[in-house]
């Protein structure tokens, strides 16, 4: 049988002293979008399926489907097909051009609803999905889903499920505080928040883990407040001995964004805590090429200025044609691959300090520099270790003027929580509660 359903609605917009955040419980994540989006999708649900719209983010039944396997595709114009993909009937066919076709799996349990999408790769989610032509040929396809489960998915991305539930739960406030503050972030594809890192990392029930559960159910309904405003929960990996304060990384300025310590974080012993990476000089020219900064060959990247906590705020880069600075978090972005953090010093490309010596000959005693010294070893790169009788430093050399070598600590924007510190934290016997009103100062959970 075939259903048209063309829908026609008049939006009224409406004003409240209610905040969107406070209001929302379904989100909407870009799954399928822009240059992944494609021309057909395969859902799976053994109950069958419910076919409507979503009108403010709430599903309208209009009718169902219980065939456990159904195809999404492009029909003509914005029309979206719906067919059985055994026998390509045609079951229903929808106008995407006002509201886009909504398909809810069949469940015995609310709370359990989930279906499986196939397009270029497959995955299983919650909650339901919608599907709009936005550009000729390809169909966007967005999860609809509750807000907690979405947490589930992004809990156990973001953050090991095995970790302490202290660290656990504060991550999840984090993920529920960032979802809700970026209602409609990418309102031009149709949806909030998308599922690569650029949001949250997001994969639905295929990377929820036992540990995933608890810590969302145990905070369900919880956020992070700041007076009455919703916080800007930022999170990063690891952040070394302190966090930044946030105008040093994107010149915004919160009262709970400030620099705090991190002394909980065993930053000598986790995942690039401590990092040394090098970076020649043809390829900081390359790199600068690509980002369209013309400056001719790379002779100089220099550290200008740090912040109080340590981390390079202001970096230039010398070339033959010329040179470039950068500011706060271009520090960190401009050469990613070499620089995880902000927080670094740069040695190499002839810039390296190094200590006045003396050297022992026939002739007597004469001062010199280790940056004159030639110390012959297998490889061309030589470490020397120089000491004062109390404090030492090690000197690692590269090729003069070949390459510099960036050495730091910490991995990601150094802003607000730090999920290696939280580890630490939880560990050391501290609450989730402590753990957010250390990394966001003068903040406190409240219901919503």
């Amino acid at each position: 049988m075939k259903k048209i359903l063309i829908f026609f609605f008049i939006l009224i917009l409406s004003f409240s002293t209610v905040s969107a955040w406070e209001k929302t419980e379904n989100m909407r994540i870009g799954i399928y979008y822009g240059m992944n989006a494609r021309n057909e999708y395969i859902l799976d649900n053994e109950l069958g399926f419910d076919i409507g719209y979503y009108e403010n983010r709430e599903f309208v039944q209009m009718a169902e489907c219980l065939t456990g396997q159904i195809k999404i595709s492009c029909g003509e114009g914005n029309f979206v097909n719906v067919s059985n993909p055994l026998t390509d009937e045609l079951i229903y066919t929808v106008d995407t051009s006002v509201f886009g076709l909504g398909i809810e799996p069949k469940s015995e349990e609310e709370n359990e609803k989930m279906m499986k999408i196939t397009a270029k790769a497959s995955g299983t989610y919650r909650g339901g999905f919608e599907f709009k032509i936005l550009s000729s040929g390809v169909i966007t396809a967005v999860n609809v889903v509750p807000l907690d489960s979405y947490v589930y998915g992004v809990i156990s991305r973001e953050m090991s499920p095995e970790w302490h539930i202290e660290a656990l739960k504060a991550q999840a406030v984090c993920a529920r505080n960032f979802a809700l503050g970026k209602i409609e972030r990418h309102k031009e594809y149709g949806f909030d928040l998308c599922n690569t890192v650029c949001c949250q990392a997001y994969s639905g029930v295929d990377y929820e883990r036992e540990g995933s559960y608890a810590p969302v159910d145990e905070t369900s309904g919880e956020v992070l407040l700041y007076e009455d405003e919703l916080v800007q929960t930022v999170y990063s990996s690891s952040m070394g001995e302190t966090t930044e304060d946030v105008k040093n990384v994107w010149g915004s300025s919160f009262p709970y964004l400030v620099s705090v310590s991190n002394e909980y974080e065993d930053t000598e012993n986790i995942n690039n805590g401590k990092w040394e990476k090098t970076l020649t000089k043809d390829r900081a020219t390359e790199i600068m090429n690509s980002k369209g900064y013309d400056i001719g060959d790379v002779t100089d990247i220099t550290a200008k200025e740090y912040s109080d906590a340590g981390r390079v705020i202001v970096l230039e880069v010398k070339g033959t044609k010329g040179s470039q600075t950068f500011k706060r978090e271009q520090c960190r972005t401009i050469f990613s691959e070499a620089t995880l953090s902000q927080k670094y010093t740069i040695s190499g490309g002839g810039k390296t300090e190094y200590p006045e010596i003396y050297v022992l000959s026939s002739k007597g005693k004469k001062k010199s520099s280790l940056e004159n010294i030639t110390v012959l070893g297998a490889g061309s790169v030589a470490t020397v270790t120089a000491t004062n009788g109390e404090t030492s430093k090690t000197y690692k050399g590269t090729k003069a003027g070949e390459s510099f070598v960036f050495t730091g600590e910490g991995w990601g924007h150094g802003v607000g929580m730090s999920q290696y510190g939280a580890k630490g934290m939880a560990e050391a016997g501290f609450t989730y509660e402590e753990i957010l009103t250390h990394y966001y100062q003068g903040t406190h959970l409240e219901n919503f």
